[in-house]
């Protein structure tokens, strides 16, 4: 603040200065033997009052950027005032300065000043048209304020190339990015007046992005959607994405290549993720989904193959070979080998569910376990005395309710469709067959679970210690003797 008083001081101090001298000037030139010519004496005040004229302009743009742009302007908008709009200001209030030079000064006429000046104001507006759009555009920005300093915006130059960044500054000639990749652009006004401005941040931060994937004709629409909006919903928790609207998938197109669905989704770009991270991560999540349900995206095919249609996932049609892959990749059932994978795929019961169906709920008596075919659920608890909470989700290629297939245990967590869902359900009788046929089986599950609640445990309490041998053991015995009383006789 006493810097902001002492140059307003130091201002008014020169303008008294330069009045001063003017008013004594034949006293102090006489004294330098220079007072006996008119003309020198003339030009001399004539140079102290222009400078009076200009240090009082100079005073005045200094108390406006003070107390207008940096005071009331700056703490209404939140952010620092454009310098095109600050220099316009000090631009208007010089000219103001330099007419009453022309008239009180120079004794001329301010009508007769101003034609002269406008007839080369267009001499030099036509040598200088460039120059002139881009002070003009940077005004209309200015005045419609498209965007704003610190905004996200793309658009596209005259050869068609696309740039996007945050505006950084904004004055008379260009405007100043710096793109997601750090570098700094300055670009002419003009060409952002001539082109269209997506502004990322306006009027609010939450944007809407797409993506396109073609999927085989054998892929039934139902399937695909389920499969794809499983793997959007299952990325609504990353940085940067929003999940307030819901994702979408489209029927875009049909073509030679097949099925063109349309993946949207909605970010806040530059506020915890960029397009391009947010594509990569919604592309990954979805390449994941679709390796899991057997299903690849559609390819331009120069060669002919005689080999069967790819399996598909549908509730009630043979999917044998798909689901016994994804199998195969889960601990759970590492320790079968393929007949028995076989014997559970077949005497599995598959199930569709909508969104928002529930599949278990907390309590609840239960024996059977899930897999995850297709789609994404959510998990919920109920703390006693206090409202349900969603604690995790389980994607495609997981399980749950293993426990209460094993021991009988009730339910320990409601679980919700989060999206469209397809399972496969593994009922006591199935695993009682396994059981049957291969009682050392009872040992090696018991140990994948019993590693599994230990691990689940350590991710919850991080208190808890190292996953040791004799954990593994004690809790493998006693899960034995649970399994051995819940089923009896194996």
């Amino acid at each position: 603040m006493m810097g902001v008083i002492g140059k307003a001081v130091l201002y008014a101090a020169g303008i008294v200065g330069c009045l001063l001298l003017s008013a004594s000037a034949e006293t102090w030139l006489s004294l330098v033997g220079a007072a006996d010519s008119p003309a020198l004496l003339q030009g001399t005040r004539q140079l102290l009052l222009v400078a009076a004229w200009l240090i009082g302009a100079m005073l005045v743009n200094h108390l406006i950027r003070v107390i207008v742009w940096d005071g009331i302007v700056g703490r209404t908008l939140g952010h620092a005032v454009p310098v095109l709009l600050t220099q316009l200001s000090a631009a208007v209030v010089l000219f103001i300065a330099t007419l009453f030079i022309v008239h009180h000064v120079f004794g001329a006429s301010i009508l007769g000043f101003l034609t002269a000046l406008g007839a080369v104001s267009v001499v030099i507006a036509f040598g200088l048209r460039g120059l002139v759009s881009d002070l003009f555009t940077g005004l209309a920005i200015n005045v419609e304020q498209p965007f704003q300093i610190g905004d996200w915006i793309a658009f596209y130059d005259t050869q068609g190339g696309r740039h996007e960044g945050q505006v950084v500054q904004i004055n008379w000639r260009t405007t100043h990015l710096v793109a997601e990749n750090q570098n700094y652009l300055v670009i002419p006004n003009r060409e952002i007046g001539d082109s269209t401005v997506i502004n990322y941040w306006r009027p609010k931060r939450a944007n809407r992005f797409e993506l396109t994937l073609t999927l085989d004709y054998a892929v039934a629409v139902e399937e695909a959607r389920r499969i794809l909006l499983a793997a959007v919903s299952a990325v609504l928790d990353a940085p940067g994405f929003d999940s307030g609207p819901k994702p979408q998938v489209l029927v875009d197109k049909l073509d030679e290549d097949g099925v063109k669905y349309l993946v949207r989704y909605w970010i806040t770009p530059w506020d915890g993720t960029s397009p391009s991270l947010s594509r990569d991560v919604v592309q990954t999540s979805i390449m994941k989904h679709l390796r899991l349900a057997g299903v690849t995206p559609a390819y331009a095919k120069l060669e002919h193959f005689q080999q069967p249609k790819p399996e598909v996932l549908t509730a009630g049609a043979s999917a044998h070979l798909p689901i016994r892959q994804m199998l195969g990749l889960m601990d759970f059932f590492s320790p079968l080998n393929e007949d028995e994978l076989d014997q559970v795929v077949s005497k599995g019961e598959t199930a569709s569910w909508a969104s928002g169906d529930t599949l278990l709920t907390e309590g609840d008596e239960g024996a059977s376990m899930f897999v995850v075919l297709q789609g994404l659920l959510d998990v919920w608890l109920q703390p006693e005395g206090q409202q349900e909470i969603r604690v995790g989700q389980i994607e495609a290629g997981e399980f749950f309710g293993e426990m209460s297939l094993l021991t009988g245990e009730p339910r320990g967590a409601t679980i919700r469709a989060a999206t469209p869902v397809l399972t496969l359900e593994i009922t006591k009788a199935v695993m009682q067959q396994l059981l049957t046929d291969r009682p050392a089986l009872m040992e090696r599950i018991s140990e994948l679970v019993a590693s599994r609640q230990r691990a689940t445990r350590q991710a919850r309490d991080e208190q808890v210690s190292e996953l040791t041998p004799a954990d593994v053991g004690n809790g493998t015995a006693q899960l034995i003797q649970k399994i051995k009383a819940f089923f009896g006789h194996v």
